[in-house]
């Protein structure tokens, strides 16, 4: 793996020219929606654009490439058909996603140990493993791969992670503390879960008033949470944690069932408050 093509200029793509740079690769890079007339000779061509824009970025990469050129996109929830146009004209086509962050081009992610889900044609699959490897990350070959599931598990994790860690600042705000504060309290926050989910597994992660049956302190986080009305948002989080809790077996069945049915009425309750029309005063 010497040279490798990125077409696409956006976070992903940016991260990814950037992380072969580093690793002493000869990266060349386009802008997806405007190829250059040629492109030079590469190991592998990455799209890395738009879902809905890779099948027409494969058509326009079509009568550019090299005879045999690896391609591969970084999609996560379509597979590798979606260059199938260029499997028909004797390229190997494959899907290689980065799952990471990418948040802004201008602060792109650590892909150092990050998972690579390559799957695709074996000679384009080879090449995106190398290249994984050669830029620090973790290549995965899961074989069949359900995109859409696939893609459902990641974005529920770092987008759900994100949305509650926004929900959280309104709750550090009510408590006192600045926002200039937040990213530096909920940043390294969100570092050590990600380490226990590492180390322990996902289910072992699990830490805090759920995981021991602690009723009151739920309630007193109820209280709160609904006053900074994110009580719905802490609800569904925390039913969610119950058959978690369950499976660990620390916490004493009845103490669980009773959590359950506190956070159950409570939904009901919201839920009926919602339904409930209000008058307006003339």
């Amino acid at each position: 793996m010497r040279s490798v093509v990125v077409v696409g200029k956006g976070k992903v793509g940016s991260a990814l020219a950037r992380a072969g740079r580093s690793a002493g690769l000869r990266i060349t890079t386009t802008a997806a929606r405007k190829l250059p007339r040629s492109l030079p000779a590469s190991d592998l061509v990455i799209v890395a654009c738009a879902d809905g824009a890779i099948e027409s970025v494969a058509r326009a990469l079509a009568p550019k490439l090299r005879i045999a050129t690896c391609v591969a996109h970084c999609s996560g929830s379509i597979d590798a058909e979606a260059l199938g146009v260029l499997r028909a004209d004797g390229h190997a086509v494959g899907a290689m996603h980065p799952l990471a962050s990418f948040a802004h081009a201008s602060a792109p992610p650590s892909l150092e140990g990050a998972a690579l889900v390559v799957t695709g044609d074996t000679k384009a699959r080879r090449a995106c493993v190398r290249f994984g490897k050669k830029i620090g990350m973790r290549p995965i070959e899961p074989g069949k791969l359900h995109g859409p599931r696939y893609h459902a598990a990641a974005a529920l994790l770092a987008n759900g992670a994100a949305a509650l860690a926004d929900a959280a600042t309104g709750l550090l705000v009510a408590a006192g503390i600045p926002p200039r504060l937040h990213g530096a309290l909920l940043g390294p926050l969100l570092g050590s879960v990600a380490e226990n989910v590492r180390k322990l597994g996902p289910a072992a992660a699990l830490t805090g008033p759920i995981r021991r049956g602690d009723r009151v302190a739920v309630e007193k986080h109820l209280a709160a949470a609904d006053a900074a009305g994110v009580g719905d948002l802490y609800r569904a989080a925390a039913l969610a944690q119950i058959p978690i809790a369950r499976r660990l077996g620390e916490a004493p069945k009845d103490a669980l069932d009773a959590l359950e049915g506190v956070l159950k009425q409570g939904e009901a309750r919201r839920s009926q408050e919602r339904a409930i029309p209000r008058v307006r005063r003339l």
